[in-house]
């Protein structure tokens, strides 16, 4: 296989774009919580434990998921998903 620049590049991409999600996972996790804990009377505390799962990188509207994650080369346009666990402190 010969692999063209542009292809490095759209891996380079798609890298940064994997981390972004998962930080905004991360906010999201603690708006969350906070939300969560606001209506209890609590208050969110530090980060216990963080588990992400694989990345499912698919064509726009597909169902496909595999154990391993997935990498549909079909078509440039993306859809990117991963799920993402967070267990923050509680006080």
């Amino acid at each position: 296989m010969i692999k063209l620049p542009y292809q490095s590049l759209l891996l380079n991409i798609l890298q940064t774009i994997l981390l972004l999600i998962l930080r905004y996972a991360m906010k999201d996790a603690k708006i969350r919580a906070e939300a969560i804990t606001k209506a209890v009377g609590g208050k969110v505390g530090a980060v216990q434990d963080v588990k992400a799962g694989v990345f499912q990188v698919t064509t726009p509207d597909s169902t496909m998921t595999q154990d391993a994650g997935a990498y549909d080369t079909s078509s440039i346009e993306k859809t990117v998903t991963s799920t993402v666990s967070v267990t923050f402190a509680v006080k």
